[in-house]
């Protein structure tokens, strides 16, 4: 299904979610079964985002917040 290391690559964050579809999922798992370097990829970013959620919450302003839905 996929090309080279660095479209596999692309798709590391919705693999992670789980938000790939079953194909792009399983295509991922078979290439990184015998990708060592895409391994390694993928586990600096399980790292990456295990330290971002390990970061403390900020609590905006209300009025910040009212901004923010309103420009969205």
């Amino acid at each position: 299904m996929f090309e080279n290391c660095s479209e596999i690559r692309s798709y590391f964050s919705d693999y992670l979610d789980g938000e790939c579809s079953r194909q792009v999922f399983r295509s991922v798992q078979f290439h990184l079964t015998y990708c060592a370097s895409c391994r390694s990829e993928l586990e600096r970013c399980e790292m990456l985002e295990a330290d971002l959620r390990a970061l403390p919450r900020q609590r905006v302003s209300p009025e910040l917040a009212l901004r923010l839905r309103v420009a969205l």
